[in-house]
């Protein structure tokens, strides 16, 4: 999904409750919660019974590798946070040394 921002288009977030019936390739897949999400492009998907995905709201805790074109920094009283459409993350360091996106209640 795409919309307008300054005479090009970027990626954004489907509308949650949106069913699709493939992803785009190499979704990042991870288990949040005891289930499989997958997230591409800033939006998450949850898989359905019936072999669909369903677009979900952004799962607070829930860590990705990677943030799509278009994030903004905003920084707030608490902190630099990175937004993508209504979506605020914070980087965080692993354990490894890694540098991973967290979904905030900011």
């Amino acid at each position: 999904f795409y919309r307008p921002s300054n005479g090009r288009y970027l990626n954004c977030a489907a509308p949650v409750g949106l069913r699709v019936r493939t992803l785009a390739p190499n979704p990042y897949r991870f288990n949040y919660r005891g289930r499989n999400v997958y997230y591409s492009n800033g939006t998450f998907y949850n898989p359905t019974i019936d072999n669909e995905y369903e677009v979900i709201g952004a799962p607070i805790g829930a860590r990705i590798d990677y943030l799509p074109e278009g994030y903004e920094i905003v920084e707030l009283d608490t902190g630099i946070y990175f937004r993508v459409d209504d979506t605020y993350y914070k980087e965080v360091v692993e354990r490894n040394g890694g540098v991973v996106y967290e979904v905030v209640n900011a």
